[in-house]
C-alpha cells in the first residue's frame, strides 16, 4: 500500500521561497547606471530594516532602523554613488561611508570584519581586517568605510543588490535568505527624516547605537547588542 506525503507551505513561507526560485542571478545589462538604481531599496533583517534610497543626481542615502523601533538608528549623508563595470560582466555598486548591518551592529560599527586574532601570546596589537568574500566571484574583496554591493538580475528582469558574505561558507538560505540582498521598493516610502531633530541630538542617537570602532575592538559593545546579534 502506498502512502502518499503531502507537505502544505504557508502562505508566508511560500512568499519567503519566491524570491530564491529566480536564482542564480545573472550579470546585469551593459548600459545600467545609476539611474537604473533610483528609488528606494530595503534589506529586512532579524534585528532591524536596512534601507537605500538613491536620488537622480548620483547620490545614496542609508538608514537602518532598529527592529520596534522609528527614526534611523545610523544614518547617512546623501553621498555620491560609484559604479564599476568588470571585464566578466559584473557590476559593483560603492556607497561610501553606508555600514554592513547584515552580520549586526557590532560589525557594522567596524570598517570591515573582525580583525585577524594576533598569534602571539598577550598580544595586544590590532592586526588586519579579515577580508569579505564576493559569491559572485567566488573571491575574497577588502571593503573599507563603505559597503559593496553586486548588481544582479532575476529572470524577469528585476535589478537586486547582493550583500558580500562574512565566509565562503555562508549560502543562501531558502527560507529568509531574502536578508542577503536590497530589493527595490514597489511602493515608495520616504526614508525616515531625522533632518528635524537638532544635530546635537541626532549625532547623540547614533552614537548611542554605534560605538566607533576602536570602542568595538577593545571589547565594548553596542547598546542593545545581545538583542540584535
Amino acid at each position: 500500500m502506498l502512502t502518499a506525503i503531502v507537505f502544505v507551505l504557508l502562505p508566508t513561507a511560500c512568499n519567503a521561497i519566491v524570491p530564491h526560485l529566480e536564482q542564480p542571478y545573472s550579470d546585469p545589462p551593459a548600459t545600467v547606471s545609476s539611474e537604473d538604481l533610483i528609488g528606494t531599496w530595503v534589506a529586512q533583517y532579524a534585528h532591524g530594516t536596512d534601507q537605500l534610497e538613491f536620488r537622480k543626481d548620483g547620490t545614496f542615502r542609508q538608514c537602518y532602523q532598529r527592529v520596534g523601533e522609528l527614526g534611523c538608528l545610523f544614518e547617512t549623508p546623501w553621498t555620491g554613488v560609484s559604479l564599476f563595470p568588470l571585464s566578466d560582466g559584473r557590476v559593483l555598486v560603492h556607497l561610501p561611508g553606508a555600514r554592513y548591518f547584515l552580520a549586526g551592529e557590532r560589525i557594522a560599527a567596524l570598517d570591515g570584519l573582525d580583525e585577524v586574532p594576533c598569534p602571539l601570546p598577550n598580544c595586544t596589537a590590532i592586526g588586519p581586517l579579515r577580508p569579505f568574500y564576493d559569491p559572485v566571484a567566488a573571491e575574497t574583496v577588502e571593503v573599507r568605510a563603505e559597503l559593496l554591493l553586486n548588481i544582479r538580475a532575476t529572470n524577469a528582469g528585476e535589478l537586486v543588490l547582493l550583500h558580500m558574505w562574512t565566509s565562503l561558507d555562508r549560502g543562501f538560505a531558502i527560507i529568509g535568505g531574502q536578508a542577503e540582498e536590497f530589493r527595490r521598493e514597489r511602493t515608495k516610502d520616504p526614508l525616515p527624516n531625522n533632518s528635524l531633530e537638532p544635530t546635537r541630538d541626532r549625532r547623540a542617537k547614533m552614537e548611542e547605537g554605534l560605538a566607533d570602532v576602536a570602542t568595538t575592538r577593545s571589547g565594548g559593545r553596542l547598546a542593545g547588542e545581545g538583542a540584535n546579534d
